[in-house]
């Protein structure tokens, strides 16, 4: 979490201080930065921390018309730079009817909550991700939970006000907990502490004697008794990641991040205890098993085994899906052992060959060396299949969600077999430049945590006859026209997608059930639920008869097709009507908003040089604009909730892209069935630009008379853009459902 979502609720100058410490000192050309106090905040719970690289600067804080000196860790007033800093006056009822009407509508998540402050007491704020209500009262929002890695380093901590005091944080980057106290943030040495790994708690001394410490790397929780460290316990996010508590379970205890609680496991139900038992059960953080080690015993494998050759493996459940926690080693006659080395087989499983291509969900075409086509078949046991790109999206979505915020890769990674944390590896011309051989110098990441039994390691690829091993792995995904795969490299914590990796020989990992076609494509009734948990569906439009996809993305249900209803000021691409039936149709903003009032009057009158209420930021009011009956065109903040809700704005081009019609190498992964397609745009002047490389879609926000909000995705990037442009131009619609 960044400074930017601590308070949120005052994003627009928090945005716009950040900006100018980074313009600070830039010696590139363009305008002139300003200086910190012509920009100034609103109050002082707006003032970011006073931190070491604020120390001497200054911001003026508009509420109380004073400017404030960042010195000794605090925000003091100018004119007392000895002095402590004083409280705002009280805001004036109205006021404070303001800060609450801003919040009417509720916030995604607890993070992006404001200041509990004064001014605020009582005030109630719906948090959407948890549908549950938090009330300000005494400094405190009542359900709030303690923020796991909530700021990455001290710099980003928010000022420690009044409205904080008391409040505890945790920063990722030093492994620490800090306190507001008296206007200082300062470490909390009573909090238990948290290191990434054993290998960096401090020497357990008799002056640490029942201190307690974190290790993430374990995933545990261990007690110092004056000589050693006692791994007490398995750390779990949240109540909700305990497994059940069965029989064999009991006695075994664990501990909550979310709530700092210890629980033990009795009479079969989980239970708050004060201290750890004398002789807690024991939870093992490494494996004996070569094929990699999970981080807790607590985890329950499976076991399949396939028909063809006897082999047996380990399956473990995630979310609601149930995957192979070992990759495939079945002989299929083309596939090859890591480094070509029989003996790898048995560890690493075996390696298969990809073109890139599929035939059908869940098939592909066996090659041989020379690359000549053999056959088509389904890799996978009887009753398995291989992956598509929306299975690996509902892994990643639950991983994100349930591994206490650490990086995907690092949950999905068995916690040995990977070149360790920190160690520096030199890789002969992997820095290959212009045909040459420029080795390159690589630093080991952070260790696996192995968090949900996936194990995966390191087993490497063969590419143009060349083998590799133990720096990275790879693993096919299908779709219904073409393939890819999803990285795991030893210097990443990321699970890194990767569109033109469905290549050469690398691993599988089938997931139960048979192959079905699971993509919007193949849709036909008017209710279908993908592999990923999305409803696809059908929408048609009474007034010209047309038939459009739909789907249902989070709480969200879109049309999964651009509109094509023509009316004035819409066009086709190129004036050609093929482009129309490919792409929809291109609408000036005005058009999108039905500003002459043809269907609805929320939208008249908004257009090019002028303005409207029902247009503005934050307006609740939903506009139909020239979408079909029982949809409306789409606001900035609902564009928004849709890249939350496939993990995030700075990936939401790569998964909301269809898989192909993008040029340059520009196709996404269509996660959700959204599949954007690169219609381009049409400028004032009738020329039409870009079909291939852009999309850019209408919301019904507008900045000012003359520029309204979009949404731009691009061949080139994983981005999805939310940007301000002229209301003149010509871009596509997407409707959303009322």
């Amino acid at each position: 979490m960044n400074q930017g979502t601590l308070l949120k609720g005052k994003l627009f100058f928090v945005g716009a201080f950040a900006m100018l410490f980074t313009a600070c000192g830039d010696s590139g050309g363009g305008k002139e930065a300003l200086t910190p106090e012509e920009v100034g905040v609103a109050t002082i719970e707006d003032l970011p921390n006073c931190s070491k690289a604020r120390e001497g600067d200054s911001v003026l804080v508009e509420e109380d018309s004073l400017s404030y000196v960042c010195r000794g860790g605090k925000w003091t007033p100018a004119e007392s730079a000895d002095g402590d800093s004083t409280d705002p006056a009280p805001a004036s009822s109205s006021a404070k009817d303001s800060l609450q009407g801003s919040l009417a509508s509720g916030v995604q998540t607890i993070d992006d909550l404001p200041n509990c402050s004064k001014n605020r007491e009582g005030d109630s704020v719906l948090v959407v991700e948890n549908s549950q209500t938090y009330i300000c009262r005494s400094g405190k929002w009542e359900e709030k939970k303690y923020l796991i890695d909530s700021v990455k380093t001290e710099d980003d901590l928010p000022a420690c006000t009044k409205g904080h005091e008391g409040d505890s944080a945790y920063v990722s980057g030093e492994y620490a907990v800090y306190v507001c106290s008296g206007n200082v943030w300062k470490k909390d040495q009573s909090v238990i502490q948290v290191y990434k790994s054993a290998d960096d708690m401090p020497n357990c001394t008799k002056k640490l004697v029942d201190v307690e410490a974190i290790s993430t790397a374990d995933s545990a929780i261990f007690l110092c008794d004056g000589e050693r460290w006692q791994e007490m316990a398995t750390t779990f996010a949240s109540a909700e990641n305990l497994p059940n508590c069965t029989e064999k379970r009991e006695g075994n205890q664990a501990f909550l991040l979310d709530t700092r609680e210890k629980v033990q496991c009795a009479s079969k139900r989980w239970e708050s205890v004060e201290e750890w038992s004398d002789a807690p059960e024991s939870f093992s953080t490494q494996s004996s098993s070569s094929k990699g080690s999970s981080a807790s015993s607590l985890i329950e494998y499976g076991t399949l085994t396939d028909s063809r050759d006897g082999q047996t493996y380990k399956t473990v459940v995630i979310g609601s899906q149930t995957w192979m926690a070992e990759n495939l080693n079945y002989d299929d006659g083309y596939g090859v052992c890591p480094m070509k080395e029989a003996e790898n087989c048995e560890k690493y499983g075996r390696l298969y060959y990809f073109n890139g291509y599929v035939n059908g969900p869940g098939n592909y075409w066996n090659y041989d060396e020379d690359s000549s086509r053999v056959y088509s078949s389904n890799i996978c046991p009887t009753g398995w299949r291989l992956p598509d790109s929306l299975d690996y999206a509902e892994l990643i979505a639950y991983v994100s969600k349930n591994n206490g915020g650490e990086p995907v890769g690092v949950s999905l990674k068995a916690t040995t077999g990977w070149i360790s944390e920190g160690e520096t590896v030199i890789i002969e011309g992997d820095g290959n430049v212009n045909g040459g051989s420029l080795d390159s110098t690589r630093v080991g990441a952070s260790r696996g945590t192995d968090r949900f039994g996936f194990a995966a390691l390191p087993a490497g690829s063969c590419w143009d006859k060349q083998c590799y091993i133990g720096d990275d792995t790879r693993f096919f995904f299908s779709t219904p026209r073409e393939g890819g795969s999803y990285k795991l490299a030893f210097d990443k914590d990321s699970l890194i997608y990767d569109k033109d990796g469905g290549w050469g020989y690398i691993s599988v990992r089938c997931l139960k059930g048979e192959a079905s076609s699971s993509t919007v494509s193949s849709t036909s009734s008017s209710s279908n639920v993908s592999s990923s948990g999305s409803t696809f569906g059908t929408l048609t439009d009474s007034r010209d008869g047309q038939t459009y996809k739909t789907v249902v993305i989070g709480t969200q249900t879109w049309m999964a097709e651009n509109l094509n209803y023509e009316m004035p000021n819409s066009y086709c691409y190129n004036d050609t009507a093929t482009y129309c039936d490919k792409y929809g149709r291109l609408y000036t903003w005005a058009a999108a908003m039905d500003s002459v009032g043809t269907w609805s009057t929320n939208g008249k009158g908004c257009g090019y040089g002028k303005t409207c209420s029902v247009a503005s930021a934050g307006s609740a009011t939903l506009v139909r604009g020239v979408c079909p009956s029982g949809w409306h065109l789409p606001s900035q903040a609902e564009w928004e909730a849709l890249f939350t809700a496939v993990g995030g704005q700075s990936t939401a081009g790569q998964k909301l892209k269809s898989m192909s019609g993008w040029s340059s190498s520009g196709n996404g992964m269509d996660a959700f069935g959204f599949s954007a397609l690169p219609a381009g745009y049409r400028n004032p002047e009738g020329n039409f630009n870009n079909d291939g490389y852009f999309t850019t879609f209408c919301s019904s926000t507008e900045n000012d008379g003359y520029n309204a909000y979009f949404v731009d995705l691009r061949h080139s990037g994983d981005n999805a853009f939310l940007y301000n442009d002229y209301k003149y131009y010509g871009f596509s619609v997407r409707c959303l459902k009322n």
